[in-house]
């Protein structure tokens, strides 16, 4: 299609807040897609800089510039996006990231002909403030059922990489939420995850940049012990909404073995406390006849073995 296309496929989001570096080029990798029947829904949380301007000298009829009242944040700011979306797919994107030309064209061709996925991300790459790749996500889960499981302790998506379903979040109402330390997407994909399937190509889809002092960063350095708190809190959401009852104590063990981005074990008693707590999940699971109680043992398997493994290391 070209671009004058009215009805398009995917509705591409993008949130914009002082990103005048970067803007073209995150607008750019969009407008080199091989697949053309999209519309790119811009909306700017009142930037003090030159993006607005920057997104305005692009002349494409698919791009559509929204303006907050405001300064709202991120959450705020997509879910207006999401409210213009007229795509039966939503594309995320951030103002500094960048897609790979061939992104859309296999993400649509991949949910038009598996209707029972519902979100889909891939594989995608750090780069440096340059544009510079310094690593890269290699590994994906692409079992739905797998998802929902590892999803229950830690968040397994890029939002740089996903499409999903519009009818997802307009039959269901779901949205970002503010005041998540950073955490947003996390809490965005556990409330998917409880109603929807989420699967992810094996292949490379986005660059995500990374950039000391940026919002993220800056969250993780000044907030971080109201960020450990709210990820604790985010798996104890996930868990009781997917019908799982622990104590306040087996909750706790929890969050503090399996804190963001690492294990731990204090003791030997610990691990042996750890074990019980996991087995109770699977035993849960299974008397709850749930749908993926056999990949929530594999996990669960897996956390345990880690967990030895970490325990051994330190003891």
């Amino acid at each position: 299609m070209d671009a004058q296309a009215t009805n398009p496929l995917v509705s591409v989001v993008m949130p914009l807040y002082n990103s005048e570096k970067y803007i073209e080029e995150a607008i750019g990798s969009i407008l080199k897609q091989t697949y053309r029947n999209w519309e790119l829904i811009i909306v700017d949380d009142v930037s003090a800089d030159r993006s607005v301007e920057l997104v305005r000298k692009i002349q494409d009829t698919r791009i559509k510039l929204y303006f907050n009242d405001r300064n709202r944040g991120i959450a705020y700011t997509r879910n207006r996006a999401f409210d213009h979306c007229n795509g039966k797919y939503i594309a995320l994107m951030d103002d500094d990231d960048v897609s790979v030309p061939y992104r859309f064209e296999k993400q649509v061709a991949y949910l038009e002909a598996h209707g029972e996925i519902d979100v889909l991300g891939g594989r995608f790459q750090y780069i440096n403030e340059e544009g510079e790749p310094f690593w890269e996500i290699e590994k994906v889960l692409y079992n739905p059922e797998y998802i929902r499981a590892t999803l229950l302790f830690h968040n397994v998506f890029g939002n740089c990489t996903v499409m999903f379903r519009n009818s997802i979040i307009k039959e269901h109402s779901i949205r970002y939420h503010d005041n998540c330390y950073g955490m947003e997407d996390f809490r965005f994909w556990i409330e998917c995850s409880k109603l929807a399937n989420l699967s992810n190509l094996d292949i490379l889809l986005a660059k995500h940049r990374m950039m000391e002092g940026n919002e993220t960063d800056r969250i993780k350095r000044n907030e971080k012990e109201n960020r450990r708190k709210y990820y604790a809190f985010l798996q104890r959401m996930s868990l009781e909404k997917s019908g799982f009852s622990l104590s306040d104590q087996e909750f706790s063990a929890l969050s503090d073995a399996f804190t963001e981005g690492q294990t731990v074990c204090a003791d030997f008693s610990s691990l042996v406390r750890l074990h019980d707590i996991l087995y109770k999940i699977v035993e849960q699971s299974r008397e709850k006849k749930m749908s993926n109680s056999e990949e929530i043992r594999i996990f669960c398997e897996k956390k345990m073995r880690l967990l030895e493994a970490v325990c051994k290391s330190y003891f």
